[in-house]
């Protein structure tokens, strides 16, 4: 999320340069073509026949029962964090 927000700050910021220059600019021939930016797409969870077993790995800490590491692409960790929460909350 932090990407996306550089990502629209900066091409707010490269917009209002290429304004100025073209304010500047004597001909249009001297111009530089626009960068189109990457269209910035919204946080979703993966669709279920995305996700498999193999694709968030979770190990839990011998020594410690309340410790467990979650590794993964991010949306699909979030995913399976709200899975484990709904099956926590059904059960208590």
């Amino acid at each position: 999320m932090i990407h996306h927000l550089a990502l629209a700050f900066h091409v707010r910021e490269r917009a209002a340069l290429m304004a100025q220059d073209r304010a500047n600019a004597p001909s249009p021939a001297n111009r530089p073509a626009p960068v189109r930016p990457r269209p910035i797409t919204p946080w979703s969870a993966p669709r279920a026949r995305q996700a498999s077993a193999t694709s968030v790995r979770m190990r839990s800490d011998p020594a410690d029962a309340r410790r467990t590491v979650i590794a993964g692409r991010f949306a699909e960790v979030c995913a399976a964090l709200d899975r484990l929460v709904r099956e926590q909350e059904a059960t208590a």
